[in-house]
Formats: C-alpha cells, sequence, structure tokens
C-alpha cells in the first residue's frame, strides 16, 4: 500500500468497529488499482467470543456491512440492475430482520432505526417485509399460547 493513497482515501474510519480496513480498501479502489492474490495472505480463528461475534449480536455488522456496499455502489461509476443491487443487500436485509423476529432486543432500538433507514433506500417495501415477518412469527406464538392455555384447560377439567 502506497503511503500517498493511503492519505488522499482517508486512512482508516475510526467510527467502524469492524469494517474500517474493507471501507478503506474500497475507498483505495476508487482511486487507484488495486491487484487480486488468490492464495490466502492471512489466517485468523473465529469463536463465540471474539470482537467479530459479539459485535454481530449487537447488529453493527449489519450497518457496517450495509455502508461498505453503499460506498461502493455510490462511488464506483458503474450503474448496477434492480436485480444487482438487490443482490447485493439481500443477505444484510434477511439476516438483520431474522434477528429482529427472533429477538427484537438483541439490537438496540437507534441502530435498528439506522438499519432500517439505510435498507428503505434500497427496498421501498421494506416496512412490509419486516411487519409480514413480525406478524407470522407473533400469531404464530399467540396460536401456540392458545393452545396450551386450552390443553391447560382441558387437563384441569379433566382432572376435577
Amino acid at each position: 500500500m502506497r503511503r500517498d493513497v493511503f492519505i488522499r482515501a482517508g486512512k482508516f474510519d475510526a467510527t467502524m468497529f469492524l469494517s474500517a480496513d474493507w471501507m478503506l480498501w474500497s475507498k483505495m479502489m476508487m482511486i487507484s488499482d488495486i491487484a487480486y492474490v488468490s492464495e490466502p495472505l492471512n489466517h485468523f480463528r473465529t469463536h463465540a467470543n471474539t470482537v467479530r461475534q459479539r459485535a454481530g449480536r449487537r447488529g453493527i455488522d449489519f450497518e457496517e456491512d450495509f455502508l461498505v456496499k453503499k460506498y461502493i455502489l455510490d462511488h464506483s461509476g458503474f450503474s448496477f440492475s434492480f436485480k444487482e443491487i438487490h443482490q447485493a443487500f439481500d443477505k444484510i436485509k434477511w439476516q438483520w430482520i431474522e434477528t429482529i423476529v427472533a429477538s427484537p432486543t438483541a439490537i438496540d432500538l437507534k441502530r435498528n432505526i439506522r438499519i432500517y433507514k439505510y435498507l428503505s433506500e434500497i427496498y421501498s417495501d421494506l416496512g412490509w417485509q419486516l411487519g409480514s415477518r413480525l406478524l407470522l412469527r407473533y400469531t404464530g406464538l399467540l396460536r401456540f399460547v392458545k393452545y396450551l392455555k386450552r390443553t391447560q384447560l382441558a387437563s384441569l377439567s379433566n382432572n376435577q
């Protein structure tokens, strides 16, 4: 990495917890040539207590992945089809929605609002997609609770 390219790219974004390197490489790619080496140059291990895993549980990965991909999309000079844009962001969207459905308080409210706003730029029907998944989840839970109540009442009446 050349020093002048590093400086022109804006150095590391210290506000990014997980993706500062990815954002820096993306910025450098926009102003210079980058070579691809297909052999592994680094090795890292992962387990439940790594910084990435802990931050992922708080939704930081969703937000930062979106910001880097959006930067590339906005600054690459290429035009992308609707389908290509959705393919780039679908994984983030569905993982975020499934995290909310599974545990609505896992990600703090302010971050959820930011992620919702970011993804709404790409998906005009995001509110409907999120709402329908939550509705399916909670109507299923309500049906289960009603079922438990019915079976509990039935077993109580049988015991009397």
